[in-house]
């Protein structure tokens, strides 16, 4: 394992939960001098499947140390499955769902997907990997085709979602006229948790943070790429019948956003922080309706799409 890698995961690492703090007395910006941003040199120190697996195997109470794969602690998946019992699980041949694939409902578990392939059926339909209420909860790999909500934390604290493979379909989407969006990672009314090291293409919405009860996330060193239809790369709003209040400090730093509309879309009256990220964008880096929010020392460029 690289030198430059343990850093980085000293940066982000995950120790009952993520709370950076980070100072806020900047004032909101959008800082275009290259020199500030180092996304794509912490990208391209990306560690490999097997290194994720084995620092969340470290890092979890109750495994074996140094990432050991003796198989009797493991439980194998081989289609859509229910956990409702603490453990570590490992995925070992790929499957097809219309609704969803593994549904999470345990604390203190670990989902080991590998290079396996979740394959949804088509039209926004589907959800790979869905967390309910839950806490410890680590998501490492996989690959999730044709879904509509690749990977899903709901009511879920101190988990982490890492090195999965998302490939959407590119298709027509508008919110606000019922015409659903295509999710990659969606964290509703979720804590402290860890979204890092993921590739996410083709997709309406990257990342998507919703709900008053999100707060003090990490989105950290991922690549997320829209396509000709791409809208938000990453987007926060209040969750569905809740009111307005919107989630509130989460860090975004060190990722390449590309080819959605805008990079960042903060929704009004949270408070966030987005930097040192790379954004590329076809209508604006980054909106902020109230100004609550921070986007500094972001390397910003407009493209064509």
């Amino acid at each position: 394992m690289s030198s430059r890698y343990t850093i980085l995961l000293a940066t982000i690492a995950l120790v009952g939960g993520l709370t950076f703090g980070c100072e806020r007395d900047n004032p909101t910006a959008s800082n275009t001098d290259p020199h500030t941003n180092d996304a794509e040199a912490a990208l391209a120190e990306a560690p490999t499947l097997e290194e994720l697996e084995a620092e969340v195997l470290r890092e979890v109470e109750g495994t074996p140390a140094k990432g050991d794969r003796a198989t009797a602690w493991v439980n194998e998946i081989t289609g859509p499955t229910v956990i409702d019992q603490p453990g570590v699980y490992r995925l070992t041949a790929d499957f097809s769902t219309d609704g969803d694939g593994i549904v999470v409902q345990s604390g203190r578990v670990v989902v080991l997907l590998g290079h396996r392939t979740i394959t949804g059926p088509g039209a926004k339909e589907g959800r790979g990997v869905v967390v309910e209420s839950a806490t410890h909860v680590h998501i490492v790999g996989g690959r999730f085709v044709n879904l509509g909500i690749a990977v899903e934390l709901n009511g879920t604290s101190r988990s982490s979602v890492q090195g999965i493979a998302v490939e959407g379909s590119d298709e027509f989407a508008d919110p606000a006229n019922g015409i659903p969006p295509q999710i990659g990672v969606l964290l509703l009314n979720s804590a402290h948790n860890r979204v890092a090291w993921n590739r996410i293409d083709l997709v309406n919405l990257g990342i998507f943070v919703r709900g008053g009860g999100s707060y003090r996330n990490d989105v950290a060193l991922n690549r997320v790429t829209g396509g000709d239809l791409g809208l938000l790369a990453v987007c926060y709003n209040p969750a569905p019948n809740a009111g307005p209040e919107g989630p509130s400090h989460d860090e975004i730093f060190l990722n390449h956003f590309s080819r959605f509309q805008i990079g960042v879309q903060f929704n009004a009256g949270s408070d966030n922080r987005a930097s040192r990220n790379l954004v590329e964008y076809f209508v604006a880096p980054y909106e902020d309706p109230n100004g609550t929010n921070f986007f500094v020392n972001n390397r910003t460029k407009q493209i064509e799409p």
